[in-house]
Parts: C-alpha cells; sequence; structure tokens
C-alpha cells in the first residue's frame, strides 16, 4: 500500500516555503518518488500550514529523504519555521469511496500533462526513462526508448526477472519496437500502432529514433527500483 507523509509547520513566509518546494523539485527532477502532495493551511491555528506526501511505499519514502536536495530542503524549512516542525508517517491501511452511489455519482473531467508528472523513473545507462502519471483509473505511463535500449539490458537488472512480465496494453507515438515472447512468438510494433503484449517477453528498439510508446496498463510496477 501507499504510504503518506505529514508535515506541520508554522510560520509567516508562507511564499518562501514555495519557493523552497519548487526550488526542490527541479533539483529532483527524475529523481523523486512521490506521488502527489497536498498543501493546506489551517483554519483554526494562524500561520500554520500542513504539507501531505503520497509515495507509493515506505521503501520510496526513504529513498526520497535519502537525496541531497531534501536533506538540503529540510534545512532550509526549518530556518523559516516557527518554532519546530511536526512529522508524521503514515502507512495506509485502507482507501474507500464514500461518495455518493455509482448511479448518482457525477464524473468531473481531468487534465494532466505528462511534462509534470507523478513519477520518473529512468532506464539503465541513460537509454530512456518512464514518466508516470496516477488516476482514479490507475497509473497511466509514458515511457520513450531511446536507440540501442533492450529490455533484457536496460530494465531487467531492476526488474530482477528472466522477461518482462507487465502485461502491455498501449498506443505507439513514435518510433519501431521488435517483441520476442518467451515462446517464441515474434512482432514488430512502429507509430500509430495499438498493442497488446502478454507476460514473459524481450523487446528493443529498431532504427535509430526514440519509441514513444503510452500505456496503461502494464507500467505501474514497471522499472520500479
Amino acid at each position: 500500500m501507499s504510504f503518506i507523509q505529514i508535515i506541520e509547520f508554522t510560520t509567516s513566509r508562507p511564499d518562501d516555503f514555495e519557493d523552497l518546494i519548487r526550488e526542490w523539485q527541479d533539483a529532483t527532477e527524475g529523481q523523486r518518488r512521490v506521488l502527489r502532495g497536498t498543501v493546506t493551511r489551517d483554519k483554526d491555528k494562524e500561520n500554520t500550514y500542513v504539507h501531505i506526501v503520497e509515495f507509493p511505499s515506505f521503501e520510496d519514502a526513504m529513498a526520497n529523504s535519502d537525496l541531497p536536495a531534501t536533506a538540503m530542503l529540510a534545512e532550509k524549512m526549518d530556518k523559516l519555521a516557527q518554532g519546530s516542525i511536526t512529522f508524521r508517517n503514515l502507512e495506509v491501511e485502507r482507501v474507500e469511496d464514500m461518495g455518493s452511489s455509482a448511479g448518482t455519482r457525477s464524473a468531473g473531467m481531468v487534465r494532466r500533462s505528462f511534462n509534470r508528472p507523478d513519477e520518473v523513473r529512468p532506464f539503465e545507462k541513460g537509454s530512456g526513462q518512464l514518466e508516470l502519471i496516477n488516476s482514479n483509473g490507475g497509473p497511466v505511463g509514458r515511457a520513450t526508448f531511446r536507440p540501442g535500449w533492450r529490455w533484457s539490458e536496460h530494465v531487467k537488472p531492476i526488474a530482477g526477472t528472466d522477461s518482462c512480465e507487465a502485461p502491455h496494453v498501449g498506443y505507439f507515438v513514435a518510433g519501431r519496437m521488435r517483441v520476442v515472447m518467451d515462446d517464441g512468438q515474434e512482432m514488430e510494433f512502429g507509430t500509430g500502432d495499438f498493442a497488446v503484449i502478454p507476460p514473459g517477453h524481450d523487446a528493443w528498439i529498431v532504427g535509430d529514433e526514440d519509441c514513444v510508446v503510452i500505456d496503461w496498463q502494464g507500467f505501474g510496477d514497471y522499472a520500479k527500483r
């Protein structure tokens, strides 16, 4: 389950805090493990703010804390706060939808951008990356595979499995990729193709063009460290 950290502090300089957060985001681009952050102001306590930060897991939260930029952020926040900053570390046990019934619930529109993903997971040896957006319907990813990328070389060391065990359902935005199943079946996908790829396969890039794939099924744990 996911992990939540709650950070409460008092300050008369909230704008300076926001500048620190933006500075940290720039410094940790492609490294941070955060799913989402919520900034709140306490209506009953003057100048009191609560940041709610959600991570995929406790391990991701600890890895995020170990980033040098995170340590620097904590030091600068401490100087802006009035009094001590308090932290609460919460393991999520259950999430319930307590809205109106399915028959009367009104679904609102959502607009997200892969230019500001919830998480970025780099592949080995600078061979590309996965940008992940978490939605109510599950994670959706945009992966960029650079020329020379091959799953067995650039993702296998991260996954720790003999072949890719992720089931993919996605769309090829650009480039070409060759996929070979463990049973020997082969298929090549290219720009404009819709793809269903079962678990148990290797894959590699064909040609000298970046391959970009949008996947709404198999990227939730893909290349997750």
